[in-house]
């Protein structure tokens, strides 16, 4: 069937929408823009980071270095977020509109969460007192200073690391709680939600 050619005498707008195809994410799979992308993963990792940096401020004195670690962390899994994103086979899953949902209210929860005082502090320091513990026992140090015997580089350095492992470390743990909760999610949208599921393979 041929294309219907545009209204030369429509208004501009018009013109504009009918010019623009029409997107099903449910049978078309999204284009990767790495702009779009860094720019979406910086604002909620850095969003739901917030409060373990609150936190991190009371674990020792060098705070520079510790910002400069934790943010860092923030921004390894920044990239690994774009990476993930950015493969077709990602995007190909995310056809699926139920995964979609749940996804989405995965992260909007955990923003959600993380501006809410003080039930940010207490998941975050949940998670944390877990991370301390582990990158204390690998690496040394009671909550952050460094153990006797570093001059004053070394003594910066393993500050640097320690809360680099620590953000590495207690990220991982909050992804595995943020999934399990989105896998919830999903089992309910697929329950309740009557989204249909699309063909995520050709």
């Amino acid at each position: 069937m041929d294309e219907q050619e545009p209204n030369p005498f429509a208004t501009p707008t018009v013109a504009i929408e009918s010019a623009i195809p029409e997107f099903d994410p449910d049978v078309q799979m999204r284009d990767f823009h790495f702009g779009k992308s860094l720019a979406k993963w910086m604002l909620i990792c850095f969003v739901s980071g917030a409060p373990s940096f609150l936190i991190a401020f009371n674990l020792g004195p060098e705070y520079i270095f510790q910002a400069v670690a934790m943010a860092s962390g923030i921004m390894t899994f920044v990239a690994v977020y774009v990476f993930i994103e950015s493969r077709e086979a990602t995007r190909r899953m995310l056809m699926d509109r139920s995964l979609r949902i749940a996804v989405r209210v995965g992260y909007i929860t955990r923003v959600a969460i993380s501006v809410i005082f003080p039930v940010a502090l207490i998941v975050d320091m949940f998670c944390g007192v877990f991370s301390v513990g582990i990158t204390s026992s690998l690496l040394g140090g009671d909550f952050g200073p460094r153990p006797r015997g570093y001059d004053e580089s070394q003594g910066l350095a393993f500050t640097f690391a320690w809360f680099y492992l620590t953000t590495l470390v207690q990220g991982v743990m909050l992804n595995i709680v943020l999934g399990a909760y989105t896998l919830i999610v999903y089992a309910f949208v697929l329950l309740f939600g009557g989204a249909k599921r699309s063909p995520v393979g050709n």
